[in-house]
């Protein structure tokens, strides 16, 4: 029917039974003529799985369409079924893995016998290729029509990256091994619509050998070394190997897969060292790491109470150590004096401490690299001896100078003392340090002579120490 003008009109129909009453109700419904039918669009093509695609189209209700198909190319279409009223379609009985298929979808107009066609769509068989550090990526698909490809790269520690190759193939190569990638390309077109391809996914490798461990910080904490280390981020380890030298001579000691161990059995005289190793993901091996020697820290107490220190220089670190630092505490755990020493790896300790008696000792040695952690030393305690000492005579003659004797020394916490004659009478005693004998014995002075004395004396850390001899008694004016 041709309507004189356009505008919404009702299309009524009813029927009658052959030989019967004309009596059918009727059906009523609204159209409304065009002049000419618009081309339709596919606005959306995407491969579902390896036998399937669904399709989405932009369509006019009462209009009848036809889809046609094209295997591997945008040109030989064939009518493969007919649509109305049905905007979203999948197509069935297909090899997605082996070709590509366009789609054309066409208005058909009854009346004259003539198709208003869309534009092409077409699928995008994408393949993969996992080599060496990379996956190349390529897709078959036709080229006519084509703004542009998105490319989306899921990882599987969760990192999505999206890019826009221009053409077939791409080679990406930020990959890491061991690691699942999943590829979906996404083709526009012009007027807006998307081919989107089947998900294709691969696992990276690599046969690169892992860079060796070049940085290691060693810490030592009583009996106990803990050893941190840093790896080269291009690769991800698996398990790295610990071996350990006592006296030169290296052997296989633990596994662990952080960077991080701590050996319970160190011994700073044993002079071990280190050397870490790993291997990664893929299956890899690295070579032997930098040999880790601990700092190693001796003391002597000297005669005159300083302290002489030692330690072996620090090995572990590429770049080298930038200089040490000598600690000092209480034996109470307090710092008290902090040391620096440069790249010297020795330091006489000669300051005086009348209030400790007993010491700890560490030496820390400072990274010339920036982002690595101090090396730690073993630690060494010093005990200082109380230094006992007493004049050989004294003059008790009231001038304040040398009037008494007494046995001195530092550190006393106990002391006691007794003189004798020469007959071995007890002439004195006392347990006052501060209280020498003035040459006296019950209240007379006691003529010139060689007296014997007897010191007992207990020092901070509970030692106790005797001391005895003779001591000469001048009386001059």
């Amino acid at each position: 029917h041709v309507y004189a003008g356009s505008g919404m009109q009702t299309v009524s129909v009813r029927g009658r039974d052959l030989n019967g009453n004309d009596n059918c109700s009727q059906a009523s419904q609204n159209v409304t003529p065009l002049l000419a039918l618009p081309a339709p669009v596919i606005t959306l093509l995407e491969v579902l799985d390896t036998k399937s695609i669904r399709l989405e189209y932009n369509i006019l209700p009462n209009v009848q369409y036809k889809l046609g198909i094209a295997t591997n190319n945008g040109t030989t279409f064939q009518q493969v079924k007919t649509i109305s009223n049905q905007p979203v379609d999948t197509i069935f009985n297909l090899d997605t893995e082996a070709n590509y298929y366009c789609f054309r979808l066409a208005a058909f107009d009854p009346c004259n016998n003539t198709v208003v066609n869309s534009a092409t769509i077409c699928s995008t068989d994408l393949d993969l290729n996992v080599r060496n550090d990379a996956i190349d990526v390529s897709w078959a698909t036709s080229a006519a029509g084509i703004s542009g490809f998105q490319l989306r790269r899921d990882a599987g520690d969760g990192t999505v990256l999206t890019t826009a190759p221009p053409s077939s193939p791409y080679a990406d190569v930020g990959i890491t091994c061991g690691m699942q990638y999943c590829y979906q390309l996404t083709t526009n077109y012009p007027n807006g619509s998307r081919s989107i391809s089947a998900r294709e996914c691969g696992v990276g490798f690599s046969t690169d050998i892992p860079t060796a461990i070049s940085n290691v910080t060693a810490m030592v904490s009583g009996d106990n070394v803990t050893l941190e280390w840093q790896t080269d981020p291009n690769f991800i380890p698996e398990e790295f190997t610990v071996d350990k030298s006592v006296g030169g001579q290296y052997s296989f000691l633990s596994t662990t897969t952080q960077n991080a161990f701590a050996d319970p059995a160190y011994k700073a005289e044993d002079a071990s060292c280190y050397k870490i190793s790993y291997k990664d993901v893929c299956g890899n091996q690295s070579p032997a790491g930098i040999e880790v020697c601990p700092v190693r820290l001796t003391g002597t107490l000297l005669k005159d109470n300083s302290v002489s220190l030692t330690w072996t220089a620090y090995e572990g670190w590429t770049q080298g150590v930038a200089g040490y630092v000598v600690e000092k505490y209480s034996a109470e755990g307090q710092l008290l004096q902090t040391f620096q020493v440069g790249s010297a790896t020795s330091y006489v300790d000669t300051s005086d401490d009348p209030d400790n008696q007993a010491f700890e000792y560490v030496v820390k040695a400072l990274p010339a690299e920036s982002g690595l952690n101090q090396a730690i030393s073993n630690r060494i305690v010093i005990l200082k001896d109380p230094n006992l000492f007493h004049p050989t005579a004294f003059t008790p003659n009231g001038d304040n100078l040398n009037d008494i004797f007494t046995v001195f020394g530092q550190y006393v916490v106990g002391f006691e003392m007794k003189i004798f004659n020469r007959w071995g009478e007890l002439l004195f005693t006392t347990t006052d340090i501060q209280t020498g004998w003035n040459g006296t014995f019950n209240g007379k002075d006691m003529p010139e002579g060689t007296y014997a004395f007897i010191a007992y004396i207990t020092d901070r850390a509970g030692r106790t120490f005797k001391r005895s001899g003779s001591v000469l008694l001048l009386r001059r004016e």
